[in-house]
Formats: structure tokens, C-alpha cells, sequence
């Protein structure tokens, strides 16, 4: 699945769950501030999640792992920051089933 078709139905899922989703992954060029934030953002009774969206053979970029270095010291359990590989592990998320 690619990474595209993982954040379609990614919305869905959240925006079912009642999650405020926006996407980041435009294939238009991005502003310089903007390089390596996650593809998607999410929020929902106090809580915010960065999702960063890798498809089959998608590798995350130099600009994306320095976001989640610099992001990483920050999160709680009000932020979150996950790197997300497919549906299930994006339903996991929704559903709070993580650690």
C-alpha cells in the first residue's frame, strides 16, 4: 500500500474515531519551514498526534528524522509522534493500543 492510500483511509479511520485530522503530504513544494513535519496531524480531547506516513518502500528522509529528534524530548501523552507503516498499525494508534 502506499503511503498516499495509508493516509486516505488513515483520515477516515481517525475522522470516524472523531479525531480533527489534517494532512501535510502535498506534492507540491514544501516551504522551507515546513520540511520533515509529519504528514498528518491529528487531535482530540487534549491530545495532538504526528503521524508520519511510510508506504511500501518508503524510507524516512534526512528532514524527517531530525523533526523527530528535535520533536521527540517534547512528547507525552498529550503529543504523541508515531511512524506509521500501514492501516492496522494506524488502527492500533486510534484505538490506543500502543506503549
Amino acid at each position: 500500500m502506499t503511503g498516499t492510500q495509508i493516509i486516505k483511509q488513515g483520515r477516515g479511520i481517525l475522522e470516524a474515531a472523531g479525531w480533527v485530522v489534517r494532512s501535510m503530504n502535498y506534492h507540491k513544494a514544501t516551504p522551507r519551514g515546513m520540511r520533515g513535519f509529519p504528514d498528518m496531524i491529528a487531535f482530540r480531547g487534549g491530545v495532538t498526534l504526528l503521524l508520519e506516513i511510510k508506504g511500501d518502500g518508503d524510507r524516512i528522509r534526512p528532514d524527517q528524522e531530525q523533526f523527530f529528534n528535535e520533536v521527540k524530548p517534547h512528547t507525552g501523552m498529550c503529543l504523541r509522534y508515531f511512524l506509521i507503516h500501514d492501516v492496522e498499525q494506524l488502527e492500533d494508534v486510534v484505538q490506543m493500543r500502543f506503549v
